[in-house]
């Protein structure tokens, strides 16, 4: 993995850029099967220090909605029921009140009826079919273990600086950010994952006749405005229960050793890159940010985030 500290907005975002040399685009003649601008997947993390761990295996996060939802439990396999549990309630309360789920549907409603197709083996969770409908609950704040990423490094940008200035508070009545326990220099964090070489792994599991360890999944954008806007993603690493819940970056390094293999050279370079910002620079990044039409409500297009959006701009333009 390769860090790279910046020291300014105005360098945090020309990193960001596809055209930064960071993402080497010019050597894109190597991928001819892939869109240039679509081989990397970004996150943006409000925490340097935080991995690219899914929320469903984030220490004390409660797993699911009803009275008795805890942390995860040591079993993997009543860790996937609370996950399968937790969907089912995300689909059931979605449909109460009028919302069209992608991928919803009776197979998870339906009781095992005589003469009816077995129910899946929770061991087997997460089921091909419901992926789809996963990543949907996932994007939406249901703790699973997807773990978003974007097309846009400008979008996981945003997000970054957006959650690392909303911990540090709204500025005083002159526009300033008082320092608080060392919150300004708390880093924040765009991870960058090199895609091809999660494709080069599957096809080459596929040709030996074995199952994928890191597989990317997406979800219709038509129905779904944040998904759309945010030019969301997902990743899933299949065999996380066995090897103990690792972070990504790790399972991404383990798929990287596993091709470097039999690797010509290809991708002999590194396939993870995070960029580093202290938080200070949060409040003008976002500034330059608005003025490029980059804000909450246009990545969560709803009334209330319009109003949330106009806020934000009072506090960030404030004389």
């Amino acid at each position: 993995m390769k860090t790279i500290p910046v020291t300014s907005p105005i360098e945090f975002l020309d990193h960001l850029k596809l055209t930064h040399p960071t993402w080497g685009l010019s050597a894109s003649a190597d991928y001819p099967n892939w869109v240039n601008r679509e081989i990397w997947a970004f996150r943006g993390q409000e925490r340097a220090e935080w991995g690219l761990t899914p929320s469903a295996f984030r220490p004390g996060n409660r797993i699911g909605f009803a009275r008795d939802a805890q942390p995860p439990k040591v079993s993997a396999r009543d860790r996937k029921d609370q996950e399968r549990r937790a969907l089912n309630q995300f689909l059931f309360n979605a449909d109460r009140v009028g919302l069209n789920v992608p991928g919803d549907g009776q197979h998870f409603r339906l009781p095992q009826l005589p003469g009816h197709p077995p129910k899946q083996d929770i061991d087997a969770w997460p089921w091909e079919n419901i992926l789809e409908t996963l990543a949907v609950a996932q994007h939406h704040g249901v703790h699973t273990r997807l773990l978003d990423f974007s097309y846009s490094s400008i979008v996981a940008g945003f997000f970054a600086a957006y959650g690392a200035w909303t911990k540090l508070g709204r500025p005083n009545v002159k526009g300033q950010y008082v320092e608080d326990d060392g919150l300004l220099g708390t880093k924040l964090a765009v991870w960058g994952v090199h895609l091809p070489v999660l494709y080069e792994a599957v096809s080459r599991r596929s040709s030996e006749k074995r199952d994928p360890r890191i597989i990317l999944i997406s979800a219709p954008r038509a129905q779904n405005t944040y998904l759309h806007n945010q030019e969301g993603i997902f990743l899933l690493d299949l065999e996380c229960d066995q090897r103990g819940y690792p972070p990504m970056e790790t399972a991404i390094d383990d798929v990287h050793q596993e091709v470097l293999e039999q690797d010509d050279g290809q991708f002999a370079s590194d396939q993870v890159v995070k960029i580093e910002m202290e938080w200070r620079h949060a409040p003008e990044t976002l500034s330059l940010l608005w003025n490029e039409f980059y804000h909450i409500a246009r990545l969560q297009p709803t009334f209330d985030k319009v109003v949330q959006a106009l806020n934000d701009h009072y506090d960030l333009f404030r004389p």
